[in-house]
């Protein structure tokens, strides 16, 4: 018998909980060459604060060859749905992200979870021999707060009791 968590679905977090305040920061990569089908970026958000209305942080998903931050990263088209906070069991529409990504306000989006999902055909079509891809979060200059994880599921392309690593 599988497990489903164990041995079919890769479940890899990507970026620790953090408050990264106003610092643009970037997760783990994950190489798309291990993965079958969507990839799915979970991004929780917790106390997501600023000084004033306008403040955001402007979630995007970014396609490299290399995996690594020196890279040149290129922002990719994703779809995504974004939840309402802690204990409303609502989930908005999945909708499509240009390469522009999704902003998260201030005013309106703490304790919400952010489902992105990227296709690796997206990233193949945009970065000529991508193969890793990352959630990258840029707050605005106003947060005095952006506390934010990542966790990525997907299925690997070699499911097995011990799969290979992705990153």
């Amino acid at each position: 018998m599988k497990m489903a968590h164990a041995e079919v679905l890769k479940i890899l977090p990507v970026l620790a909980p953090v408050d990264i305040v106003a610092t643009a920061t970037g997760s783990s990569y994950i190489d798309i060459d291990q993965v079958v089908g969507l990839v799915e970026f979970e991004v929780n958000f917790g106390a997501v604060t600023s000084t004033d209305s306008s403040g955001e942080a402007t979630v995007t998903i970014e396609g490299s060859t290399g995996g690594i931050s020196t890279d040149t990263n290129t922002a990719l088209a994703f779809q995504y749905a974004l939840s309402e906070a802690v204990n409303t069991d609502s989930m908005g529409a999945i909708t499509a992200a240009t390469s522009a990504g999704v902003s998260i306000l201030s005013s309106s989006d703490d304790s919400k979870t952010l489902l992105c999902y990227l296709d690796p055909a997206v990233l193949k079509a945009g970065v000529t021999d991508g193969r890793y891809a990352r959630v990258y979060i840029d707050p605005s200059a106003d947060p005095t707060s952006t506390v934010v994880s990542v966790v990525a599921r997907f299925t690997p392309r070699y499911s097995q009791a011990s799969i290979p690593s992705s990153t």
